[in-house]
């Protein structure tokens, strides 16, 4: 009899627990009453911003938003890079009160403050920043609390808690777990070699297949690829509700869960795959967040207008907010070249002026010479990457001014000048006398002969203006392409 009670006692608390964990899970609002915890032994907080211009306690409580990073990394480019771009940004504003959720998608491309620093970037760039530069701790939850904070400057001070993130084997592994989706493909996918991946029409797509198709930028570049990517999670949705797989999700999350890397929960990861999986598709909506694409430096930025931030602020949040406009991109503007000097020299039986300089900074991409006569017009000598000119269309008599200004793009920097005199025979190469001449003691005259001018000093350059922008870190070194 004792047996017999212990057994029903140990049967009544696994039910009881049992019935708790399915209240629990199956009523999500009540798992997000408290931050995030860190995840490891405190050194690293756990990701968790409120952003600049806004304050936490205008943001709706009742909101819930998770955003998700999709990596441009795999095991095979792992060999090559060790450190990766979030190719896709996606958030997921969960509104539990009235069971919605509304999907914003943020151009990998964005032009924004990047976290705490005054460096403004492309917004997929912030994870490099946070973990090359985000201090101690773990790099990877730097990189993923500059990206949060990133998105929240971009989106007007929104606060973000929570992330998952995901790489591209991860997406492989999770669809071919489920045995593929069903998905009507709109067009006939190819490859960049050409080479024919979908065919245009409904059918079961495997984990690579899919990938190939949530990457696929042929058609509307990365607004289309945002929009499909969007369209091709819903169908997943869809998907697992038609095929009776929303049962096995708790337990597909916790056989794969080692593929995913967030700070929800066991519990609140499996309470909102279920929230999700009994929401209709007219419970869900989507914004794709768009705007002009701009250069700065000859990098390509997409430049998000603040009317668009404010209507996702007004109709996702419920907050009546418009961000400060971006002022149109610039190049930085160069500093002026330096050690600019000439001298003259004798070329094919007549005369030639030998300009020299070197680059006043990185930004000296090109320069531009020009010529001015005898008092005349100002004509352009050349355009050119070089560090040197030979000007052969010079001759005795003539006095001329050359001015030498760096390029960088659209930017041009101050100029900076010198006068050359030409007058008598030419300056010999270094080393060698001139015809007829013999090397005389300083002070004492050149019989027969002109002693050659010397080399002439530039004009003092102009002081360089300061650029419009902060000074701000070089962008990260080149990242594996998408």
């Amino acid at each position: 009899r004792q047996v017999l009670l212990a057994f029903l006692l140990l049967l009544f608390i696994f039910l009881a627990y049992g019935c708790w964990y399915f209240y629990r899970v199956l009523t999500p609002k009540n798992l997000f009453t408290e931050p995030p915890q860190p995840q490891d032994d405190g050194t690293n907080p756990a990701p968790a911003q409120t952003g600049g211009e806004k304050k936490e306690g205008d943001f709706s409580t009742n909101i819930v938003s998770i955003v998700l990073l999709g990596f441009d990394g795999n095991r095979e480019r792992d060999s090559i890079y060790s450190v990766y771009r979030t190719d896709t940004i996606k958030i997921f504003a969960v509104n539990f009160d009235e069971r919605t959720v509304q999907i914003i998608d943020i151009p990998r491309d964005s032009y924004t403050r990047i976290a705490d620093t005054q460096t403004y970037d492309k917004i997929n760039h912030a994870y490099f920043y946070g973990h090359q530069y985000g201090g101690d701790g773990d790099r990877h939850l730097q990189g993923i609390e500059y990206t949060l904070c990133s998105i929240s400057n971009l989106l007007g001070g929104v606060p973000f808690q929570y992330y998952v993130t995901v790489n591209m084997d991860a997406v492989v592994e999770l669809v071919d777990s489920i045995g593929g989706v069903r998905f009507n493909v709109p067009y006939d996918v190819y490859d960049k070699d050409g080479v024919l991946q979908l065919k245009k029409g409904e059918t079961v797509l495997n984990g690579e297949q899919y990938l190939h198709y949530l990457r696929n930028r042929e058609k509307g570049g990365d607004e289309g690829r945002m929009r499909r990517q969007t369209e091709l999670l819903l169908a997943t949705l869809d998907h697992l509700r038609a095929e009776g797989l929303v049962k096995n999700l708790p337990t597909l999350y916790n056989t794969y869960r080692d593929l995913i890397d967030t700070n929800l929960t066991n519990q609140q990861v499996i309470s909102l795959l279920l929230f999700a999986a009994r929401l209709g598709r007219e419970q869900i909506s989507t914004y794709t967040l768009t705007g002009s694409g701009q250069s700065k430096d000859g990098i390509y930025y997409m430049v998000l207008p603040p009317e668009a931030i404010s209507a996702v602020l007004r109709d996702v949040y419920g907050i009546d907010f418009t961000p400060e406009p971006q002022e149109p991109l610039r190049d930085t503007v160069p500093a002026a070249p330096k050690a600019f000097s000439a001298f003259v020299v004798g070329h094919d039986g007549g005369m030639a002026v030998s300009l020299t300089w070197q680059k006043g900074d990185g930004h000296n991409l090109a320069f531009k010479l020009y010529r001015c006569t005898d008092g005349g017009e100002k004509v352009l000598l050349a355009e050119t990457q070089e560090l040197s000119w030979l000007d052969t269309e010079v001759f005795a008599g003539q006095t001329c001014t050359y001015y030498l200004e760096a390029v960088n793009h659209r930017a041009l920097s101050p100029q900076v000048s010198l006068t050359v005199a030409i007058e008598g025979a030419p300056q010999p190469p270094d080393g060698e006398d001139a015809p007829g001449e013999e090397e005389l003691p300083d002070g004492e005259d050149v019989p027969g002969g002109v002693k050659p001018p010397p080399q002439v000093e530039p004009d003092e350059p102009q002081a360089p203006s300061e650029p419009d922008e902060p000074a701000a870190r070089e962008n990260p070194p080149p990242l594996p392409e998408p």
